[in-house]
């Protein structure tokens, strides 16, 4: 499916196509590149990094992560892939090639956890599942530096006056950071420099609760696929 922003605050979202998915994949990250799809599955004991073809689903790499780590967000910048880690504090980096685990380093973040993860071309943004999207210096991989917080935005909502909890999985495209928030059924569109939510996708009718299966709680995982712009 797609998103189409406009004028109104409110929006809807239509389904351009569907594709088939492994269900066992507790969805974390997830990035279109290279005309494929590269995502971060969850859960203690059972976090891995995997890249399939985008059409069919097909499992074309993997890579599983040490069973002490809990993934989360996933962004791709040049060579590398940047996987977060729950509660850690730790970054999985890995060769975008071959999914080997080049490096492992610390981060910090307003709450000290680790959800979602995008690049603004510049800096890594990292949510933690508070209001707060953590903006992170990238070491040089030669170096022995760890991730520094280069600057915080706080999220909120103009319509409620409210500043926005439970920020998740993030992507960015074209000045504004898109995000799903968790057990909600929408998706909101942030300005990247003031953190004021401009739009609010709403997901309800694309996947209905009636519909899901227990272990589908709620939605997660935003790609931005640059070669059509959905």
């Amino acid at each position: 499916w797609g998103l189409r922003p406009n004028e109104n605050y409110y929006s809807k979202v239509s389904i351009i196509r569907s594709f088939q998915h492994d269900s066992s994949c507790f969805t974390q990250g997830l990035v279109i590149h290279d005309g494929k799809i590269f995502e971060s599955c969850g859960l203690d004991g059972q976090s891995l990094v995997r890249v399939s073809h985008h059409l069919n689903g097909s499992k074309l790499l993997e890579t599983k992560l040490s069973s002490r780590f809990f993934a989360e967000g996933l962004v791709i910048v040049g060579d590398f892939i940047y996987v977060l880690t729950w509660k850690n504090k730790k970054m999985v980096i890995l060769d975008v090639y071959t999914l080997k685990i080049l490096q492992i380093k610390t981060f910090s973040t307003h709450s000290s956890e680790g959800w979602g993860l995008t690049f603004d071309g510049e800096y890594l943004i990292a949510s933690d599942g508070s209001n707060v999207l953590n903006f992170l210096s990238i070491p040089d991989h030669h170096s022995e530096n760890d991730f520094q917080i280069a600057k915080k935005l706080t999220v909120f909502d103009p319509t409620s006056k409210r500043r926005v909890e439970h920020i998740n999985e993030l992507e960015y495209v074209d000045g504004f950071i898109y995000a799903n928030v968790w057990y909600k059924d929408y998706i909101i569109r942030i300005d990247a420099k003031t953190g004021e939510v401009t739009n609010k996708f709403d997901l309800s009718a694309i996947y209905p609760k009636r519909q899901r299966s227990r272990e589908a709680d709620c939605l997660n995982g935003i790609a931005f696929n640059k070669s059509d712009e959905t």
